[in-house]
C-alpha cells in the first residue's frame, strides 16, 4: 500500500464538490481497507487480512509480473460490479483505496522494479542505480519514501481529519468485509492527533522517488482512479 497521506491526499482531491457529511464518509471509506488490518490503528476491534479488506485473492502479489496482470483485471471486474453502488459515498472512498494502492504498488514494482524470469530482484532508485534485495529490504525502500513524501503532504497540503459523524459506524456495514465500531474510529482520530509527533522521526532523503515523481504519480493516480471507475 501507499501511505494514509497519500490516500487523504485522493480523497481531497476527489471529495471536493461534497457536503460535510459526505466528506467524512468519503474519507472514511478511504481508509476503512487499512483499518481492520491490525497495523496503523492497534487494537482493532477486529483484525482482518488484507487479501480480504483489500478484495485480492490469496495467492496475488506484485512481485510476479503475471499476478500484477492478475490483480488489474481482478480489479476491473470489481469496478464493474461495484458501479452502481458508488453513489454511496463511503463505498465510493473504499473503492478509491484499492485503486489508489494498485495504482502505487503498479508504479513501484513494476516501472521502478527489475525483472528476472518474470520475478522483482531489485529496483531502479532515483539515482538510476539498482538496488538488489530481498522483498522486506524493497518494501521497506518504499515505505521510507510514502512516509517521506507523506510529511510533505501533512505539512503543506492535508486538511486537519476528524471523524465526527455518528453515523458512519451504520455507514460502514454496507461494506460485508469491514469490521469497525465507534472505538475504531475514535482510535482513527487519535492517529491523526499524534501524526505530527510521528513525523519528527520520518527522514526527509527519498531513495527510489524524487518529489517531483510523487507529485506527478499523485495527479496520474486520480485520472487513473477516474477512468477505472467510469470505464469498467
Amino acid at each position: 500500500m501507499p501511505s494514509w497521506g497519500i490516500h487523504l491526499a485522493v480523497s481531497q482531491e476527489l471529495s471536493k464538490n461534497m457536503n460535510e457529511k459526505e466528506k467524512q464518509a468519503f474519507t472514511l471509506g478511504n481508509l476503512l481497507p487499512d483499518v481492520n488490518n491490525g497495523y496503523l490503528i492497534p487494537n482493532a476491534t477486529k483484525v482482518i487480512t488484507h487479501n480480504i479488506t483489500h478484495y485480492m485473492q490469496k495467492n496475488r502479489n506484485y512481485r510476479e509480473k503475471d499476478q500484477i496482470e492478475n490483480i488489474y483485471q481482478d480489479y476491473k471486474v470489481l469496478c464493474h460490479n461495484m458501479k452502481k453502488k458508488l453513489n454511496n459515498p463511503m463505498i465510493y472512498g473504499y473503492m478509491v483505496h484499492i485503486l489508489t494502492d494498485y495504482y502505487w504498488n503498479y508504479y513501484s514494482y513494476v516501472k521502478k522494479g527489475v525483472f528476472e524470469n518474470e520475478k522483482l530482484v531489485g529496483v531502479y532508485q532515483n539515482d538510476q542505480t539498482i538496488f538488489y534485495g530481498e522483498n522486506e529490504e524493497i518494501r521497506k525502500m518504499k515505505v521510507d519514501d510514502f512516509n517521506c513524501f507523506s510529511k510533505h503532504l501533512y505539512q503543506n497540503i492535508i486538511e486537519k481529519v476528524c471523524f465526527t459523524d455518528r453515523t458512519l459506524v451504520e455507514q460502514v456495514k454496507k461494506i460485508p468485509v469491514i469490521c469497525v465500531e465507534e472505538s475504531d474510529i475514535q482510535k482513527v482520530n487519535q492517529y491523526f492527533d499524534k501524526v505530527d509527533e510521528k513525523l519528527q522521526n520520518v527522514s526527509n532523503t527519498y531513495k527510489l522517488y524524487t518529489q517531483e515523481e510523487f507529485e506527478n504519480g499523485l495527479k496520474e493516480s486520480i485520472q487513473f482512479i477516474q477512468n477505472m471507475l467510469t470505464n469498467n
